[in-house]
């Protein structure tokens, strides 16, 4: 004779932690579901301060990445010499083809008008002032390299106007890279002395040199003045020589 309250009483009991497990799981249901969606109205207010740290790491280095590979060129750019004189030659000559279809102008008929340049009188060409042929006496003027050089082009081209000027503007090329030289001999770096070079090829100062035959006098005179300062910074005694030389001609151009 149990009594019926006892034996239902550890029924009861696990009835009611069943009720309470169930209850607690709603609960933490409820807390994951609540936790979930104040993450979200969180991103949505500043998604910056809710970004995975793995992300921004991600995205700083594909910054850098990105950052580090631009430099890499310029500093590819800025070491490699026959890409920097092939940029100095290229922009130059792009600036100054419009030069190769004009006709003569200013002091060109002058000169081309000396008998002993059309003739290749190059003993006359050589013992007389400047302007002599032209005024009929002295000048004082004395550029001899300039006079051969017009003489060569005059009839290398048989008196094309298009080989002269192409002439002229080889000449002003020839400074461009010597000036690029010149500032590599003085410790410049490569990418600023090609910058300095490419800006000179195309600055609108030269463009009476570029436009004009006598012109070519002032672009011989710059790069054999350029030419003997490179080659005087050099540690060869026979470059040091040849600077010397350079020196001396430079005059005789303008």
């Amino acid at each position: 004779g149990q009594d019926p309250g006892e034996s239902d009483a550890p029924r009861c009991r696990a009835v009611s932690c069943a009720r309470l497990a169930r209850a607690g799981g709603q609960q933490r249901r409820y807390s994951n579901d609540e936790a979930t969606h104040l993450h979200r109205i969180r991103e949505i207010r500043d998604p910056i301060s809710v970004m995975n740290s793995h992300d921004v790491g991600s995205a700083r280095g594909a910054i850098e990445h990105q950052a580090s590979g631009n430099m890499a060129v310029i500093r590819r750019f800025g070491t490699t010499g026959a890409v920097q004189v092939g940029a100095v030659l290229v922009l130059g000559f792009l600036a100054g083809l419009g030069s190769l279809t004009n006709e003569l102008s200013y002091d060109d008929r002058a000169l081309l008008l000396r008998p002993s340049l059309v003739n290749a009188d190059l003993l006359h060409l050589v013992s007389t002032s400047y302007w002599e042929e032209v005024t009929g006496h002295p000048d004082g003027l004395y550029r001899p390299l300039t006079l051969l050089w017009l003489c060569l082009l005059y009839h290398a081209g048989s008196g094309s106007t298009l080989l002269m000027h192409l002439g002229t503007l080889l000449a002003h090329l020839a400074a461009a890279v010597c000036l690029r030289w010149a500032a590599r001999r003085q410790g410049i770096s490569a990418l600023t002395a090609t910058l300095a070079a490419m800006l000179f090829a195309v600055h609108p100062a030269t463009t009476e040199v570029v436009n004009t035959l006598v012109g070519s006098g002032d672009a011989w005179a710059l790069t054999l003045g350029l030419g003997a300062l490179a080659l005087a910074t050099g540690r060869d005694p026979r470059l040091q020589s040849v600077a010397v030389v350079a020196l001396l001609l430079a005059p005789l151009a303008k």
